[in-house]
């Protein structure tokens, strides 16, 4: 099955951690590459090796501007295999310089880094048919596999019932943001949805079963919410 890669060239800490959150939020694997110098000192067989099997289904490519020098041998080779490069300045300054490197790279945001201007850059080059199938990773402790309906959480295998997985994945597909009763009982099949007092059965057995009492919420009179900040917690500690 499919997954999206994001390769994170930010060389800037903060504008890092930024992608990094970002990536694990959406459920992207993501990879930090090595600096130039050491990259030319792999075989070209290691080297081609390394990136048939990270790079064959890497989505996204990000770099501010030291990134771009720090890793332009990797980036260049992805851009011209035709991943999408995406150059993130991490301060005003570079806002500027950064508009030099735009004929080698797909597109470039402008500072100060904002969450949703990178979602829809992102969302321009992601495939809508790969990202309805694709494979979904959170950080290192969890794992959704679409096809077979499986859970890897905290290195163990979840067992959940087909609504509860569906529902599951929706909400994480939403994260961050309130999604009503009525709006996840439109994805069960038309026999279950009798009442809207469903969902409210499957979200319990999901907290339960993941133990994210704190991190799926109530959202009054309208359904749930997945809170970004817990999720996050949860996925990377």
């Amino acid at each position: 099955m499919e997954a999206f890669w994001i390769l994170n060239g930010a060389a800037d800490e903060k504008l890092y951690r930024n992608i990094e959150k970002y990536g694990m939020l959406k459920g992207f694997l993501t990879y930090r590459p090595q600096p130039a110098e050491e990259d030319r000192k792999q075989s070209l067989q290691t080297q081609k090796e390394t990136e048939e099997q990270r790079f064959s289904r890497t989505c996204l490519v990000y770099a501010d501007q030291k990134g771009y020098y720090l890793y332009r041998d990797k980036i260049s080779r992805l851009h011209k295999a035709g991943c999408p490069v995406i150059l993130v300045p991490s301060s005003k300054r570079e806002t500027q310089e950064i508009r030099r490197h735009s004929r080698k790279a797909s597109a470039w945001t402008s500072y100060p880094f904002s969450f949703s201007e990178f979602r829809k850059t992102a969302d321009r080059y992601l495939n809508p048919e790969v990202k309805k199938k694709r494979d979904l990773y959170y950080g290192e402790r969890l794992w959704i596999e679409r096809s077979g309906h499986l859970i890897v959480f905290r290195d163990r295998k979840i067992q959940l019932g087909p609504y509860e997985f569906d529902i599951l994945v929706y909400i994480l597909e939403k994260i961050g943001t309130a999604v009503s009763r009525e709006e996840i009982n439109q994805i069960l099949p038309f026999r279950k949805r009798e009442s809207t007092r469903n969902v409210d059965t499957h979200i319990k057995n999901i907290r339960r079963i993941l133990d994210m009492q704190d991190v799926i919420i109530s959202v009054r009179a309208v359904g749930y919410r997945v809170d970004t900040d817990k999720f996050y917690r949860e996925c990377v500690k």
